[in-house]
């Protein structure tokens, strides 16, 4: 979609300055655990309610130069220029467990829990020579992969792409 071609632009800026400075990128990829089941059982206002208060704890956690945008349903991005992986697994897990302090006011009288799985990626300082598109593809699928690895691990938690993350 949009958002995703959106986002890959973004990375594509952020890597290139990243190359200039020789400096670190991470990547973050948010998802609301059990998305379905908000909708379903609050209807699509609780739904709707549940993303703008995640989008809301998520930019509470970030830096003005991070990056946070939605795209696809329930699926979030954060996009840390000049961060290490170390330090993007800290600021993953301050943004998990702001989602997961309080439950989510969905609708009068209902509130949900909600938590967020996340997946983790960067790269120390990519290459002068690195082709942009391939490595925003490359991080955009380690990500992914790692976000896949924290809902299969029982969600609710933070991963990290294996290169010793």
């Amino acid at each position: 979609g949009d958002r995703r071609r959106s986002l890959h632009a973004r990375l594509r800026e952020e890597l290139a300055r990243a190359q200039r400075h020789r400096s670190p990128v991470s990547l973050l990829m948010l998802d609301i655990d059990r998305f379905k089941q908000v909708n379903d059982g609050s209807g699509h206002l609780g739904g709707d309610e549940a993303l703008r208060e995640v989008a809301a704890r998520i930019e509470g956690q970030v830096r003005a130069s991070d990056t946070a945008a939605r795209f696809g349903g329930d699926e979030f991005a954060v996009l840390l220029p000049g961060t290490t992986t170390v330090e993007a697994r800290r600021l993953a897990e301050r943004i998990r467990a702001a989602v997961a302090a309080t439950p989510v006011e969905a609708a009068a009288g209902v509130s949900l829990r909600v938590t967020v799985s996340i997946g983790l990626a960067g790269f120390p300082a990519p290459r002068a020579d690195g082709d942009l598109k391939a490595l925003a593809e490359q991080l955009l699928a380690e990500a992914d992969a790692a976000l896949y690895r924290a809902k299969a691990a029982g969600r609710d938690r933070v991963e990290a792409h294996d290169s010793g993350a």
